[in-house]
Formats: structure tokens, C-alpha cells, sequence
């Protein structure tokens, strides 16, 4: 993520800048351990988020030019460079873990369109957050729409899939 953010702005720092992968990340981890119960799943979201986050604030430092502290130096300056985020996936990996787990016992399907839905409601969040001022930038437009077009079709596969194993 940190390579297709690089340093230019524009439609790569938007993908780069997305949250909902991140937290998807986390989700399907806890859904491949799901089966070993749910704290299996917390601790898959929790490893994933914080290693995947350390891996792109590090990659990172190199993208953008940032080096020159010697190994640990920059190994140093990367975390520190991402600390916000890295505490923050200690919440949201273990949370979003915890939910793939559960999926995967229950299979449910409000929980499934919870997790596809991150994609879709993402660019809304945004949106208010930024009280509708990025509406004006046509790289916000385009990755926004691509994002809720991914989140939508994932979301109708799900529907889908699930009425075509009640209906066989």
C-alpha cells in the first residue's frame, strides 16, 4: 500500500489512504482461525493488523526518502511515524478478528454484509467527516466510487451465494 500511496498525491495517495482494507485484513484473519474459537480469531486480527501497519510504515520511510538514521534509526522513525495508527489497530484488529471469527462459526450474514459494507459506507464517512468538502476533488470522486462499487458487488456475491446454499 505504501508503493501505490508514494509521495505525488492524487488517486494513488487516496487508495493508499483507504481504512476499510485494513480492517479487512484483520477480519479475514480471525475468519481463518474463526474455527478455533473466538479469542483465536482476536489474537489472527491483532498479529495481521499491527504486523501489516509496522510493514507499511516502514516501507514507507523508504518511499518517501526518509532514511538515513542507520537500520534501527529508521526502523525507529518508521514506528514512530505510524504510532496512531499502530495503536489504533490494537483495537480495531482484534475487534474486526473477533468478528471473522464469529462469521466463520455462524456464518451469518448480517455480519458478512458488515464487513463488505466497510467498503461501501467508507467514502461516506469521509465525506461527512470532511463536511462534504472532498465531493470537490474528482480523485476523491474516482476512488470512492470504485471503492463502493467493490464493497456493492461483494456484497450482492454474498447475497447471492447465500440464497443459492438455502435454495440447494
Amino acid at each position: 500500500m505504501s508503493v501505490i500511496h508514494g509521495s505525488q498525491g492524487g488517486v494513488r495517495a487516496m487508495i493508499g489512504n483507504l481504512s476499510a482494507p485494513w480492517l479487512l485484513i484483520a477480519f479475514g484473519a480471525g475468519a481463518a482461525l474463526g474455527k478455533r474459537g473466538v479469542w483465536r480469531g482476536a489474537g489472527a486480527g491483532l498479529l495481521v493488523t499491527v504486523l501489516a501497519l509496522c510493514a507499511f510504515y516502514t516501507a514507507n520511510i523508504y518511499v518517501l526518502g526518509l532514511t538515513g538514521h542507520g537500520p534501527l534509526g529508521d526502523l525507529r522513525f518508521a514506528l514512530a511515524s505510524g504510532a496512531y495508527f499502530i495503536r489504533l489497530g490494537l483495537l480495531t484488529g482484534p475487534a474486526m478478528g473477533i468478528l471473522g471469527a464469529l462469521w466463520r462459526r455462524r456464518r451469518s450474514m448480517g455480519i458478512a454484509l458488515a464487513a463488505t459494507g466497510l467498503l461501501v459506507f467508507e467514502p461516506l464517512a469521509w465525506f461527512a467527516y470532511f463536511d462534504g468538502h472532498l465531493s470537490s476533488t474528482w480523485d476523491f470522486l474516482a476512488v470512492a466510487i470504485a471503492e463502493m462499487a467493490v464493497g456493492a458487488v461483494l456484497s450482492a456475491g454474498l447475497v447471492v451465494s447465500q440464497r443459492r446454499s438455502a435454495s440447494a
